[in-house]
């Protein structure tokens, strides 16, 4: 269970950093590229993704990390039990509009398989950040 704080601990972190990003932005502006979904990328697209892998490429208990903004997974500990699989700024096209956007986790244990999800996350960056964290409640019998 200290694994799965630790990587909640790491998204809080990340989503603070982000949410300070969006509100600092001056241009939206895109890259000209797109990511794995074919979207195109906005420069907060690329750069929330930054801080979201730099903070959890950190954790030892990771085995990898998949992001919508990346073609691969990236390999991180062999190991590592968890992979976590994000969208670092979902709706990032809605920011010249200010509707809220977020960013969303999903926590797996072992392999990418639905099955091994044990816990998720959200964050929604509006006019406060709000963060939502969930996790497989086990109880004895």
């Amino acid at each position: 269970m200290q694994e799965l704080q630790a990587i909640f601990d790491v998204i809080k972190q990340a989503s603070r950093e982000i949410y300070q990003l969006i509100s600092k932005a001056q241009d939206f502006g895109s890259t000209q590229a797109s990511n794995s979904s074919g979207d195109e990328q906005l420069a907060l697209d690329v750069q929330s993704d930054k801080i979201v892998s730099q903070h959890l490429s950190q954790l030892k208990s990771l085995k990898a990390i998949a992001s919508e903004e990346k073609q691969d997974l990236l390999k991180l500990n062999e190991n590592g039990k968890y992979i976590v699989a994000f969208d670092p700024l979902d709706g990032s096209s809605l920011l010249d509009v200010n509707l809220s956007i977020g960013s969303i986790f999903a926590i797996y244990e072992h392999d990418l398989n639905p099955v091994r999800l044990v816990a998720a996350a959200y964050a929604v960056y509006g006019p406060r950040l709000e963060l939502v964290l969930a996790n497989q409640a086990k109880h004895a019998a």
